[in-house]
């Protein structure tokens, strides 16, 4: 008697392990996924976004040293667009900080699109990519950024 009663508990527990412990066939049934994360060496494989689209938006890496510039300038752009610049907060203060509304281009390297374009983080590429925009303009020394006067209408933020 007491070895059935044992031989029950043994059982007991084995059941109880079986189901705590995921079956062979919920395993199989149940394909792992990894979380999707971007990486440098993903945006190095030609997976990248598009300068001035949505993030959601995926295409093809510069490769050549005119694509290059032209994503650039295209990214760059886009910030100080109407469209965005009018929502973007972050530039409007840091224009704010400067009644000529210059900022630092290395502000802009500070920016996730920017970090991909422009690894090095020298501001003499996107100066380069940005001389004949009609949208920014660059500082006699190279290294300032601000939307075209034509473009400021009234001082964008008042502190």
């Amino acid at each position: 008697f007491q070895s059935t009663m044992a031989d029950t508990a043994v059982e007991e527990e084995v059941k109880a392990e079986a189901a705590a412990a995921p079956s062979a066939e919920t395993t199989a049934a149940a394909p792992e996924v990894e979380p999707k994360v971007e990486t440098a060496a993903a945006e190095s494989s030609g997976a990248m976004f598009v300068p001035g689209a949505p993030s959601d938006k995926q295409g093809q890496a510069p490769q050549t040293e005119e694509e290059k510039e032209a994503a650039i300038r295209k990214q760059v752009e886009y910030y100080f667009s109407d469209t965005n610049f009018r929502k973007d907060k972050f530039l409007q203060i840091e224009t704010a900080k400067s009644d000529e509304q210059w900022i630092n281009i290395s502000v802009l390297n500070t920016f996730n699109r920017m970090k991909i374009l422009v690894p090095s983080l020298k501001p003499e590429p996107i100066a380069s990519a940005l001389k004949s925009s009609e949208v920014v303009e660059i500082s006699e020394c190279g290294t300032k950024i601000r939307r075209h006067k034509s473009l400021w209408g009234t001082k964008p933020v008042e502190l």
